[in-house]
């Protein structure tokens, strides 16, 4: 049985469809991010499952048991909100004490919860404090110690990274993940952020729309999208659309026709029909950018703009009417391309994979 299941959830605004997803499973223990762009029906999901929106069909079950109409308080989830909401009135214990207070929990267990809670995310010491005293990243600490200190089924966390600046942001996903594997609480993190998700997540739920556009773990996600959208949202990725032409089903090849540009010749294991319309794609790291013709998958191109990163190349190449995006990581090694260079680009068959329309 899944920890949380999410069965025929919908939810409109007026006509707009904010959330519609047919099922979602997510195990015990798990940590699950839920990513896109903004409007995408990401955060409309998380409410509903903390009751905070009311769906208007569909349920929702944490261990078997349908919390879908249930009060928000008896639902026995932490939520960790955006901005935190912490109680600027209130001292740090406080704070934290506050949800065991309405669960009654006695006095003597109620202070020992709350020092494992401030020890777990490195506060110790920090209990007469006020939130206006702290910093960004110990205000975040604390409402994360605030939502977990009741020990609760799922817990929710509505991007509460994105209000801290680059550093912090990436110091903090170490330590999230660290506290979510060291307590084994199923979790459930809405994020725009791809590196955050990524970098997080035992599965990612790549939303659009409203809709569910493929589950799965990083690498499925980010190596295999399951379509354009996904394609395109998570990383970079070139996108190109042309007619199939000559199909080599012995050894998985075909010559695709981009309009205004070259011929190309990729690998596929999908069977493929002369005239058919297709997209595929290849992620910039994966493009081989080589002097000379070195396999049947180069095209000649000439380089349109280049840009120094510090760990890589970034480079535009044209061919036709076609511009391609390339990050070529050979940096140190004394070899980079100018603007106006001719250069063959290798569509490494490891990195190619085709969409249909």
């Amino acid at each position: 049985m899944a920890f949380v299941e999410i069965k025929n959830l919908k939810k409109l605004f007026k006509n707009l469809v904010a959330a519609d997803i047919d099922h979602l499973e997510i195990q015990e223990g798990e940590f699950v991010s839920f990513l896109g762009p903004s409007g995408c029906g990401k955060t409309t999901t998380l409410r509903c499952i903390a009751g905070i929106i009311e769906p208007d069909a569909g349920s929702v079950f944490v261990k078997g048991r349908d919390i879908t109409r249930m009060p928000v308080y008896k639902r026995e989830l932490g939520f960790v909100f955006q901005d935190y909401a912490l109680f600027p009135h209130m001292t740090i214990f406080d704070n934290v004490a506050y949800g065991l207070r309405h669960h009654n929990v006695q006095k003597d267990d109620l202070h020992k919860k709350v020092s494992d809670a401030l020890a777990l995310v490195g506060l110790s010491g920090f209990e007469e404090r006020y939130p206006h005293q702290l910093s960004g990243g110990q205000q975040q600490r604390i409402a994360f110690a605030r939502s977990v200190v009741y020990e609760p089924d799922v817990l929710l966390l509505d991007e509460p990274l994105s209000n801290l600046d680059f550093k912090l942001r990436k110091a903090m996903r170490f330590e999230l993940k660290r506290m979510q594997r060291q307590l084994k609480v199923t979790t459930i993190f809405v994020t725009h952020d791809q590196q955050e998700a990524l970098s997080l997540s035992d599965r990612v739920v790549v939303m659009h729309q409203g809709r569910i556009e493929q589950v799965g773990t990083p690498v499925e996600v980010y190596e295999n999208p399951a379509s354009v959208f996904v394609a395109d949202f998570i990383g970079s990725s070139n996108l190109i659309k042309g007619t199939v032409g000559e199909w080599d089903e012995q050894n998985g090849l075909c010559l695709v026709h981009i309009p205004h540009a070259a011929a190309v010749t990729i690998p596929s294991r999908k069977t493929l029909t002369k005239g058919e319309e297709i997209s595929f794609i290849i992620k910039p790291e994966k493009i081989e950018l080589h002097d000379t013709r070195e396999s049947a998958y180069d095209v000649e191109g000439k380089v349109s703009g280049a840009s120094y990163l510090g760990s890589a190349f970034n480079y535009e190449i044209d061919i036709g009417d076609l511009r391609l995006e390339a990050l070529d990581s050979r940096v140190g090694y004394g070899k980079h391309y100018e603007i106006g260079d001719s250069v063959f680009v290798g569509l490494s068959p490891e990195g190619v994979r085709v969409l249909r329309k």
